[in-house]
């Protein structure tokens, strides 16, 4: 278990994108870093907005650190240390110069501001921060009517003696799709290359493991890029460069909106802005000030005149004026692109103008059913929801008689559906339906299937989503309503593309409050847009191609077309309602080269064949391969030189040295991938020696237990008196071939005693004590809400609280609280683990089963992630005895058993265990495919402890104590017992297991520790979470388990989980 490395990996979280916080500052004017001196030394102290931050002392060897969470009440500060909790009260006072702080009974401390990054960029390092600066930031926007291209190129870099990785977040704009992407090798930009995400994460691990430069950028789904670059050394920045594209949304005015892509830039940053407007006639307003008018000068771009501007400053004196923002004039001209790639392909996107009254309302409607989202990330748009919700109901009340419905039925959703009710359209509806939705406490995750079951129905005439569109329970499959369905959004960050989905594919619409005013969007629900068909011509007929068409509603209505031109067409006709064809002549138009109306297009064809779930997996990646774009099944690689591309078997981009040689050198290297022959014949000499080892054990005797005591005691005096040891030898009975039958029968006719007992947990932390003495669970949960106004951003708290909340047996709370990890930690495979780890101990199977899926998409070559799925999913069959859910698990372990990993990989032996106990323990005939009767043994045993864990670098030691007084565990795997560790297991989710096929007379105790923790990602604020399962009698009829999860987070520290107490068949 004990491993070194040699090389530091530690985690950089940045967010320089323009984005609303998650969680409200107590004080905005307190964010952001300070510096000063203290007798004579310099000092930083940081706030951010999730009342984190840190406190710098000193320099070189005499350099101190704190971290701290803080609260301000009034004029004073509360600074609480993030390890021991203990708490320093300072009043402070904000003048125009900077920050005082002055503690009580010592000097005033006098700080000015630091220029920074907005959400504070840090590197953490054993429980140390370090700050990373961005020097460079170059930004460069194309503006064509209401399409914008930005291209951003950046470095990042530090001053520290160690070599990083940086992960950088970048939240894009609902509408934007990602082009391109590039990373500095050694001073020239490679172009990335798609691969299947799965493939793209496995390479980027390996080769990082060998301190070679990779980059990898993935796409969540909220529409961030997740960009990992290593490595990064000191005073050597590295550089990116991506390009996106987006479709500019209108203010209530009419005008386009363009935001540039940073908030804030750290004040010692160089910038260098360009922007292009084309296709345009007059001056943008300057929103926020970016120039000056007459810093804009005519030009004149190969297909369109309009204004450039430029311009080079420093971002210190830029920092006041961000967010930049553009404000640009529209007319109600169509403007039409066409483009072609260099595969050939065309694209054609059009916008065309409408007037409202396009519209026509739904008449007749019966029932409205409306959706109110009460997961956690709703409170940030709780005010604004509630404004746009009174309005709402008002406006339905005096509908006339055709379009006015006869009640309205209010549906609660988080994690489940969790309360509806019908309310009559009478005067008193706007108050019942604000009171009943009053009583919500907003808490838990997002899941969209119970959702979308009760849409598929024809209960309601239309249907309205409240809702920030970002489920953690989704995969991107759904059945599109029968009914019209309008998605509500506001302000707050939202999955604008999913809300568009959902409504476009019901004949809805999608409106937000960031667009329309409150009335002007009420007025909109309940109102459907006219039918649009799109039929291209050309010599042979005419085709209707694989068209996209969006509506969007701004203070105007507008059609938004891309599609991908069929080869011989050379006209296009659009026909809206029932109007005639308008045709236009493609050929007539300027040939751009690919660009928005490509990705445009392929941005909505991946939307649609995402809808169809799994089944569109392999098309999806064909897509972004080909066209070298991140979607929800490829990621983007960047990879050092042409050996590694060969490698790896994926093929380079142009910038490669010998690229072109690549399929020259990729026909040299032999297929060295082990073949499912070698893997059985391997597997079969290690299933050989399990059986042995497993059918040489005996239960031992009270007289074979004095004699290993005494020789114990012999060797112990002999190596204190430096003596030479003589070897002394117990032989035993081998044990006689039996029948599984026979073995069953010895346990199940004379069973003996045993009772499992594991420590409840019980963490440091101040919240603890009340959560778990409240009187009851309404207490209980009332003491929950109070302490989260403080801990909303952390882990610990909802892992904590959640266990408490299972204590004392009240499962809902803990379930609807554990989808807050999920929203904290969403594409996190560590954060979804530990949520699937405890929805496991719940017994909420299909909710484990479907994290542990969502874990294998994110680390699809980590044989210990399939290994958990397919213990939940055998933990399902025991308890339903279904047929189909036995055999789902039996193939989930046939695949660890047989998976592509390494031929000597441990799990495999695990596996086959599980699976025989499965074969063996159930009257089905399940279906193991061409698996060797070689493999197929019945080993049960009496005791079996199997410890898991949420985080893929960890080094985590299961150590027993077996009533002799012997701890077995890595340095003794063995004990005189018979107990024995199946394997030290020092990289991925566990899991560490000790088995004894006879256990001893006494007591068990179990012990954890957290020999290391090599994350590369330690800023992430999920706790490494340990998850022990106790079973007694395992592969037995009478089998009997506990399972209890709980967090560790210093290496090194060992903690007591709890025993098993046994009494063996007489």
């Amino acid at each position: 278990m004990q491993v070194f490395r040699s090389l530091t990996l530690c985690f950089i979280l940045v967010n320089i994108f323009l984005t609303a916080s998650a969680f409200a500052s107590p004080t905005a004017s307190l964010l952001g870093r300070w510096v000063g001196f203290l007798d004579g030394s310099k000092i930083i102290v940081q706030f951010d907005e999730a009342s984190k931050g840190l406190i710098e002392e000193g320099q070189g060897a005499d350099y101190e650190i704190t971290r701290y969470k803080y609260k301000v009440e009034g004029s004073r500060i509360i600074f609480i240390d993030a390890d021991d909790f203990e708490e320093m009260v300072v009043d402070y006072a904000l003048t125009p110069d900077g920050l005082s702080l002055m503690p009580e009974g010592d000097e005033t401390i006098e700080l000015t501001r630091m220029a920074s990054v907005k959400t504070l960029p840090s590197i953490l390092e054993n429980h140390e921060w370090t700050v990373f600066t961005i020097p460079k930031v170059a930004i460069h926007t194309e503006i064509t009517g209401r399409n914008a291209k930005t291209t951003v190129e950046l470095s990042v870099t530090h001053a520290t003696d160690q070599t990083y990785e940086a992960m950088l977040r970048f939240p894009l704009p609902s509408s934007a799709t990602l082009t391109a992407y590039a990373l500095d090798v050694e001073g020239v930009m490679i172009d990335s290359v798609a691969v299947e995400k799965a493939r793209a994460r496995q390479v980027f691990e390996l080769i990082e493991d060998e301190n070679i430069d990779p980059s990898l950028v993935e796409l969540t789904n909220s529409n961030e890029l997740a960009i990992e670059i290593y490595p990064i050394n000191q005073g050597q920045p590295r550089s990116i460069r991506f390009t996106y594209v987006e479709s500019l949304e209108a203010d209530e005015t009419g005008r386009l909106i363009y935001t540039f892509p940073f908030d804030k830039i750290g004040g010692e940053a160089e910038l260098d802005v360009k922007v292009d407007l084309l296709a345009s006639n007059k001056f943008p307003e300057l929103k926020r000030a970016l120039g000056e008018q007459q810093d804009w000068k005519k030009i004149k771009h190969k297909h369109f005149r309009g204004y450039r501007y430029t311009r080079q400053r420093d971002a210190e004196r830029l920092e006041a004026t961000l967010p930049l923002v553009l404000a640009i004039a529209t007319n109600d001209k169509r403007v039409d692109i066409v483009e072609q790639d260099d595969f050939g392909d065309r694209y054609w996107a059009t916008i065309m103008t409408f007037s409202r009254t396009n519209l026509t309302p739904i008449e007749n409607a019966e029932r409205v059913t409306l959706y109110w989202d009460t997961s956690l990330s709703m409170l940030e748009s709780e005010v604004q929801n509630k404004a746009i919700l009174a309005e709402l109901l008002a406006n339905v009340k005096t509908k006339n008689s055709k379009s006015k419905p006869l009640e309205v039925e209010v549906v609660l959703f988080a994690n489940a559906i969790t309360g509806s009710q019908v309310f009559a359209v009478d005067e008193q509806l706007t108050s019942n339906v604000t009171k009943y939705i009053n009583t919500v406490a907003y808490d838990g995750a997002t899941n969209f299937y119970p959702l979308f079951s009760r849409l598929a129905g024809l209960d309601a005439s239309y249907s309205i989503i409240f809702s920030d569109f970002k489920p953690q329970f989704f995969n991107g499959e759904f059945q599109p309503s029968a009914r019209p369905v309008y998605c509500i959004t506001t302000t707050a960050p939202t999955n604008h593309s999913l809300a568009n989905r959902i409504s476009s594919a019901s004949g809805g619409l999608s409106l937000s409050s960031r667009l329309l005013p409150v009335s002007d969007l009420v007025a909109l629900i309940g109102m459907r847009p006219p039918k649009v068909d799109v039929k291209f011509e050309g010599r042979g007929g005419s085709w209707n191609a694989d068209s996209f068409i969006k509506w969007n509603i701004e203070n105007k209505l507008s059609l938004s077309i891309v599609s991908q031109v069929p080869e011989i067409a050379s006209k296009v006709g659009v026909s809206v309602g029932n109007g005639r064809y308008k045709t236009l002549n493609l050929n007539k138009l300027p040939l751009k080269q690919a660009g928005i109306a490509k990705f445009k297009w392929l941005s909505a064809k991946i939307d649609e064949l995402n809808a169809e779930g799994p089944a569109a997996k392999e098309r999806i990646v064909a897509l972004g391969v080909r066209h070298r774009i991140p979607t929800p099944y490829t990621s983007l690689l960047v990879l050092e030189d042409i050996e590694q591309y060969v490698e790896y078997g994926i093929p380079p981009p142009a910038q490669i040295e010998y690229a072109d040689k690549y399929d020259e050198y990729r026909a040299d290297i032999a297929d060295e991938a082990l073949s499912r022959e070698d893997i059985i014949r391997a597997l079969e000499k290690q299933w050989h020696s399990r059986v042995q080892s497993w059918q040489s054990q005996e239960r031992k005797t009270k007289q074979d237990i004095e004699n290993w005591k005494a020789i114990e005691t012999k060797k112990l005096s002999a190596s204190l008196d430096d003596g030479e040891l003589e070897e002394v030898v117990v032989a035993g009975i081998r044990a006689s071939m039996r029948t599984a039958e026979d073995i069953r029968r010895d346990a199940d006719e004379v069973g003996g005693d045993q009772s499992i007992s594991l420590s409840q947990w019980k963490p440091e932390a101040p919240y603890y004590a009340s959560l778990n003495n409240a009187l009851d669970a309404k207490a209980r949960y009332i003491q929950y809400l109070t302490w989260r106004e403080e801990y909303r951003a952390s882990f610990n708290f909802y892992m904590d609280a959640a266990q408490v909340f299972i204590q004392h047996g009240e499962v809902e709370q803990a379930r609807k609280i554990l989808g807050n990890v999920l929203e904290l930690g969403e594409g996190d495979d560590e954060a979804i683990s530990l949520a699937a780890f405890n929805y496991l101990q719940l017994e909420d199977f299909d909710t484990a089963i479907f994290l542990f899926e969502e874990v294998i998409k994110l680390q699809p070559y980590e044989p210990s992630a399939h290994l958990n799925l397919a213990k939940a999913q055998s933990a399902k069959a025991r308890t339903t005895r279904l047929q189909t859910d036995f055999q789902a698990a039996v193939d989930t372990f046939l695949y660890v058993a047989l998976g592509p990993w390494e031929e000597d990989e441990p799990l495999r032996i695990l596996a086959l265990e599980s699976l025989n106990r499965l074969l063996h323990t159930t009257d089905f005939k399940l279906n193991v495919g061409d698996l060797p009767q070689s493999l197929i043994a019945y080993l049960p045993m009496e005791i079996r402890l199997s410890l898991a864990w949420n985080s893929r670098t960890a080094d985590i030691d299961l150590w027993v104590e077996e009533p002799t007084g012997e701890r077995v565990g890595y340095s003794n795997k063995q004990g005189f017992s018979g107990g024995a560790i199946s394997v030290d297991i020092t990289d991925g989710y566990g899991p560490e297991v000790y088995y004894a096929r006879y256990a001893l007379e006494g007591e068990y105790k179990v012990y954890v520790n957290l020999y290391a923790n090599m994350s590369a990602e330690l800023t992430k604020p999920v706790t490494l979470t340990l998850t022990l399962t106790a079973t007694t009698y395992y592969g037995y009829e009478k089998e009997d388990s506990q399972t209890q999860s709980m967090r560790v987070e210093k290496s090194g520290s060992e903690i007591y989980v709890g025993s098993i107490k046994f009494t063996p068949a007489k």
